[in-house]
């Protein structure tokens, strides 16, 4: 996964190392890897706020499956996968356009 954005590093003798800043994906240059499907990397950012679990994660990521030759474009279904929270609180939360139920979504 490709980075961008800019940090600090602070750290006070026998303490833990403290990050700030805020760093984000590169859209379309990683992927998160779930459901036995590779999701791609469409957004979102790490807001760095010192120690690792004050950190705030929120990725957004999605997968189009592979379209056939007879498919129709306004047929394409879009899943999409959000994490979201902090290290030691991760929600991952699924979608799809057009809406669909969740086990939907997985198959």
């Amino acid at each position: 996964m490709a980075l961008t954005g800019d940090f600090r590093l602070r750290k006070h003798p026998h303490a833990e190392p403290e990050l700030f800043g805020k760093i984000e994906p590169i859209p379309n240059r990683g992927y998160v890897q779930q459901f036995a499907r590779s999701f791609d990397i469409t957004g979102g950012e790490v807001l760095l706020n010192g120690k690792m679990n004050d950190h705030a994660v929120s990725i957004h990521a999605q997968f189009k499956p592979e379209s056939g030759v007879e498919s129709v474009s306004s047929n394409e279904v879009v899943a999409r996968l959000d994490v979201e929270g902090t290290p030691d609180r991760l929600r991952l939360t699924m979608s799809s356009e057009p809406p669909m139920t969740g086990a939907e979504v997985v198959n």
